[in-house]
């Protein structure tokens, strides 16, 4: 699933987040992945920079029904 999150936070608190639709899913193909790459950025394409050691992020993975 993709989103796009707002950050409504203040700087230094947590950014929390729970999205409220269930249509942003991407499709990939079937087969076996070494490798996931996740890029923060903002609405630009910029890289963001992370200042703090602590980071949670949960990726939700959808299996398809056979």
């Amino acid at each position: 699933m993709l989103e796009c999150i707002p950050i409504t936070s203040q700087f230094g608190s947590n950014i929390n987040y729970a999205s409220s639709r269930d249509s942003n899913w991407i499709k990939l193909r079937k087969g076996q992945y070494k490798e996931l790459t996740l890029n923060i950025v903002d609405q630009n394409f910029n890289p963001i920079n992370i200042n703090d050691p602590n980071i949670l992020i949960s990726l939700l993975i959808k299996f398809p029904n056979n």
